[in-house]
């Protein structure tokens, strides 16, 4: 079942890709990310607030942190650098590194549909040596 399920999903993935459909703008309708804009595609568990429901609470705890910094390492599509942006605020920053080049134009097209001016993004990896 999981093939199947896998398989379908990736056929899913490549039309709605070919057809344009993958970036359509949708609102989130719930959990952490209610009332930003998001894409239809990948994944539909960020815009329906089902992803990492463990982390999503952790972060529902978090107290006062407006006006700080926070850094999102492999930021992916920026789920979690949205949530850092709600936390911070306008007056915090959010420094968002990703660097794979499809991922990081996800990230900057769901930056694009916010316009969270205390998200800055970074086509770069972090490490140490």
């Amino acid at each position: 079942m999981n093939f199947i399920r896998r398989n379908l999903h990736r056929l899913a993935g490549t039309a709605l890709t070919r057809s344009g459909l993958a970036n359509l703008p949708i609102r989130v309708g719930r959990g952490p990310l209610a009332g930003m804009r998001w894409t239809l595609f990948p994944s539909t568990a960020y815009w329906r607030g089902t992803h990492e429901p463990d982390v999503q609470r952790l972060f529902s705890q978090l107290d006062g942190p407006s006006g700080k910094s926070a850094w999102d390492l492999c930021a992916h599509y920026g789920f979690y650098s949205f949530i850092f942006a709600r936390l911070v605020g306008t007056s915090g920053r959010v420094d968002a590194f990703e660097p794979n080049p499809l991922s990081y134009r996800k990230l900057h097209r769901h930056l694009s549909l916010n316009r969270l001016p205390q998200i800055h993004l970074h086509q770069a990896a972090v490490g140490s040596i």
